[in-house]
């Protein structure tokens, strides 16, 4: 793990699965097992060692992601960035640099579940009236 780009999390672990210290610069850590405010897969040094945190939205994330609601070193909301920052082009989707570690912390947001679903249908859609 200590050289490794890209590292995924998806347990049910309450505590932490690895040491923070172990991520290479530039590493991307990928969260996505537990969502529920009292359990996290990550450690304080992990989030206090990112750039940015990107979550879903952040108003739920920063409640129910146990990574987020128990963070205690170096907590810095400043650097949690949700999807929707991103896609409205008002945070870069790119880190400031090649070294930086970005985490993205997933809880389960029912609307992106809701807004994929409408995509869907309206692609599908469009498929059918060029048939």
């Amino acid at each position: 793990m200590r050289d490794a780009d890209i590292v995924v999390t998806a347990t049910r672990s309450p505590s932490p699965v690895f040491d923070g210290d172990w991520l290479a610069p530039g590493a991307f850590v990928s969260a996505v097992g537990t969502s529920t405010p009292r359990n996290r897969e990550l450690d304080d040094r992990t989030l206090a060692r990112a750039s940015r945190v990107v979550v879903e939205w952040a108003p739920q994330s920063i409640g129910e992601a146990g990574e987020i609601v128990l963070w205690r070193e170096d907590r810095d909301l400043a650097k949690i960035v949700d999807l929707p920052a991103l896609y409205c082009g008002e945070r870069a989707w790119a880190a400031a640099s090649g070294h930086d570690i970005t985490v993205f912390k997933s809880v389960g947001v029912g609307l992106a579940d809701v807004a994929a679903a409408v995509l869907a249908i309206e692609r599908a859609r469009a498929g059918e009236e060029r048939a």
